[in-house]
């Protein structure tokens, strides 16, 4: 009875204090907030007789060019040392502030301080640009989802991604198939928590609603996230949703993190520094099943526009159930493409069918090369591969000191390739043997090079672009950027070269054209905020480019100066994916971060057509002037064709 009391005393006063506003300490109210009748309780007060307490750290950056979010880490871990109630730590992502490995190393030296059990998954600073592709954090951590079982309740973390891009978070086929069988082998009954940087909702996760109609049905407790540095509480297709503060200080004196007390309720607060905890938030201890999702306030993907170009039609699918980060190539017979397990796939064109598999030990980035019945492709094994296109046996392999997540061009039997060791190199095709390597990239290279007469051109990390000689490998010129941020470096995407220039784009909103000759700039302008996006003519007199929302245009590569031709609103939203715009008989084809792929005439710029594949990033390359071959984030290969 005396419990009882005390849950009514606790029932009156959550209503109570619903009747004001939400908010949490100096932080403002979050977009999508539940309404006074949805299922969390702002509480002013500490848990009482909690059975066990843990601890969350979300979005630590950790870097050596920012001293003071160690620090906070440091004085956090010392704080959690002392406090003898936390059973365990679990780590929400973004550890690192760049995904580099020294940072990562940084990160695994101070969470092996601690004198309890952690559990982490990565966030989108460390897997976005990592020279390993994310194969340092698996390596350190020892994998990128979690499962923890403690005192009856089940604490599952999953890594919302994205990789090598900056785009939406995305839970990647793999990890949902992992989730799925985790929550099957729980059962019904299992009361369960998530964890997720990204919080799972529009313009966050591109695939939210996968995750919360897989939890449909189970014992799913709440959603823990990250990412938004601030506490804040939201709602997940009606599922409890809550967002955690950084590590970090920001613009207050001290760090700080968060305290959650497991009692008659999930107590969720926060505790600074030297100061005593701050309860903000607590969700009741209940069976929640949440059998259908809330279309209304929580809209699924829109596929309408299919419905206004009906000529565009798939001739075949094939779902791998593995992502896909690397556009394909392809011959008269089959098409090329690996994915994010490390193997790499030939299928027939004309049907889709499955042809060789040749699997690697480390994820494959990128878009393989081919020429002569040879496929050369890199891998985070610290590979570069080549194999035979017809049945897949292996043919050489040449080890590298670290990752190699760039894409190999080929010219002349002869394979040109950077990679993650600060090295870029060129490899007979047919033997495998080193030709030269130029050894002096300050930073790792994502994209591949760009082959101009006697030069070869390619992007790094490091803020520059290099030319060399392609013969062998002596440095021409070396451009750096006046990129103010280190994550909009020109270095997601590949040059373009046209009409003897190097245009280059990034996500400082900015194109660029250089000399191909001197590597001088000659003009650079953000009149449209341009993204990692573009692509030149056949005949190289105009380069394509995609602006951060809706528009793409043609630029005049004769011109000495900033000159368009003609600028389109395709009317594709808000878009930071770096992607490859293609000219194929006179029509232009894009795709963006959420599965659309958009055609313009390549003279007038009048839009043509648009499909809606899926709600994720994808790559595609012309097979010819009607049909185009696809891979997707979500797994998907298609042939697309026009009727």
């Amino acid at each position: 009875m005396k419990r009882f009391a005390q849950l009514v005393i606790l029932s009156l006063f959550y209503v109570a204090t619903w009747a004001q506003p939400t908010q949490v300490g100096k932080y403002p109210p979050m977009v999508g907030e539940p309404k006074r009748e949805d299922f969390p309780q702002e509480i002013d007060k500490q848990p009482i007789n909690a059975t066990f307490t843990f601890a969350i750290l979300s979005d630590l950056h950790l870097s050596d060019t920012e001293p003071t979010n160690t620090e906070d880490v440091e004085q956090i871990i010392a704080d959690i040392n002392a406090n003898k109630q936390l059973a365990f730590v679990l780590v929400n992502g973004d550890l690192t502030d760049r995904g580099d490995t020294k940072s990562l190393q940084l990160a695994k030296k101070l969470l092996g301080e601690l004198k309890i059990p952690y559990y982490v998954v990565p966030g989108n600073h460390d897997t976005r640009i990592s020279e390993s592709g994310a194969s340092d954090f698996t390596r350190l951590f020892g994998d990128t989802h979690f499962r923890l079982f403690f005192n009856g309740y089940l604490f599952l973390g999953i890594n919302s991604g994205p990789m090598l891009q900056l785009e939406d978070g995305h839970v990647s086929p793999q990890e949902l198939q992992w989730l799925s069988h985790q929550l099957k082998q729980a059962g019904r009954k299992q009361p369960v928590y998530i964890f997720t940087h990204y919080p799972l909702k529009n313009g966050d996760c591109d695939n939210w609603d996968a995750v919360t109609d897989l939890a449909r049905g189970y014992n799913l407790q709440g959603i823990f996230s990250g990412h938004y540095h601030r506490n804040g509480v939201l709602s997940y297709d009606g599922i409890p949703g809550i967002v955690v503060r950084s590590t970090q200080r920001g613009t207050d004196s001290i760090g700080g993190y968060t305290i959650c007390a497991m009692s008659d309720s999930l107590y969720i607060g926060e505790k600074r520094i030297n100061a005593k905890l701050q309860s903000w938030q607590a969700l009741p201890l209940d069976k929640k099943v949440y059998t259908e999702g809330d279309r209304k306030n929580f809209p699924r993907p829109n596929f309408d526009v299919n419905k206004t170009y009906k000529q565009v039609k798939p001739i075949w699918k094939k779902q791998l159930g593995i992502e896909i980060d690397g556009a394909p190539a392809y011959n008269e017979q089959f098409l090329f493409f690996a994915d994010a397990k490390g193997t790499m796939h030939a299928m027939t064109t004309d049907k889709g069918k499955f042809v060789w598999q040749f699997k690697t030990l480390g994820a494959i980035y990128g878009q393989p090369a081919l020429s002569d019945q040879k496929i050369v492709f890199g891998s985070c094994d610290h590979n570069i591969y080549c194999v035979n296109s017809t049945d897949g046996k292996l043919l050489w392999k040449f080890a590298t000191a670290q990752a190699v997540v760039a894409s190999p061009v080929i010219e002349n039997n002869i394979v040109y390739i950077g990679s993650s060791d600060g090295q870029f190199r060129a490899i007979d095709l047919n033997s495998g043997k080193l030709l030269w390597a130029y050894k002096d990239v300050k930073n790792y290279v994502q994209t591949k090079a760009v082959i101009s007469g006697d030069k070869l051109v390619f992007a790094a990390w490091d803020d520059h672009l290099y030319a060399l000689n392609k013969a062998t490998g002596e440095l021409l010129w070396k451009w750096e950027s006046n990129t103010h941020k280190f994550k909009h470096r020109p270095a997601a995407i590949a040059p373009v070269v046209a009409n003897n220039k190097i245009f280059v784009t990034n996500n400082e909103h900015t194109i660029t054209a250089i000399d191909l000759e001197t590597g001088k700039m000659l003009w650079q302008t953000e009149q449209h905020a341009f993204i990692h996006a573009n692509g030149a003519s056949n005949d190289g007199k105009t380069v394509f480019a995609r602006c951060a929302k809706d528009s793409v245009l043609a630029i005049d590569a004769t011109a000495s100066t900033y000159s368009e031709r003609w600028i389109t609103d395709a009317n594709y939203g808000s878009d930071l994916l770096a992607s490859v715009i293609t000219e194929q008989d006179n029509q232009v084809v894009f795709a963006t971060k959420n599965g659309l792929i958009c055609c313009v005439n390549a003279q007038t710029g009048n839009l043509l057509w648009q499909y809606k594949l899926n709600n994720t990033s994808l790559h595609i390359v012309p097979l010819n002037a009607t049909n185009w071959l696809v891979t997707t984030r979500d797994g998907l290969v298609t042939r697309l064709g026009l009727k």
